[in-house]
């Protein structure tokens, strides 16, 4: 099962449509040809030059790709996790694991039993 961290992020989905709609597109004017004397050129030819603005063109595959891309950056901004199903344990279990010193100063007989009696180390952790 999946579920998102940050669900909100995807009411920005219609932003950049928003954006169209709302700003006005951009613009660039320029000159076609940047001559000094382009006035005495285009009376020659007897054209009249207008105002015009150079619109960038796209293809169909930038049309598709660009809604896209943004889909899946607000996607991942999301931050979409796996959620597991939570693990039940049947039966509980410890593993316990000891180190013993088996040198020679384990043979010392320095423990003593309940009932008095005296035992060596390696026989007193032994029945631990």
């Amino acid at each position: 099962m999946y579920r998102l961290e940050y669900p909100w992020l995807l009411t920005l989905l219609p932003l950049p449509l928003i954006v169209y709609w709302l700003l006005p597109p951009y613009k660039e004017e320029q000159d076609s040809l940047r001559l000094t004397f382009f006035n005495y050129i285009t009376s020659a030819i007897g054209v009249t030059p207008e105002p015009g603005a150079v619109i960038p063109k796209t293809n169909w595959l930038q049309k598709i790709f660009t809604p896209v891309c943004w889909c899946l950056i607000l996607l991942a901004l999301a931050r979409p996790q796996f959620v597991e199903p939570p693990i039940q344990k049947i039966q509980p279990g410890r593993d316990l694991m000891l180190a013993l010193d088996i040198s020679q100063s384990m043979e010392t007989p320095d423990f003593h039993t309940p009932d008095g009696k005296r035992m060596r180390r390696v026989d007193a952790v032994s029945r631990l």
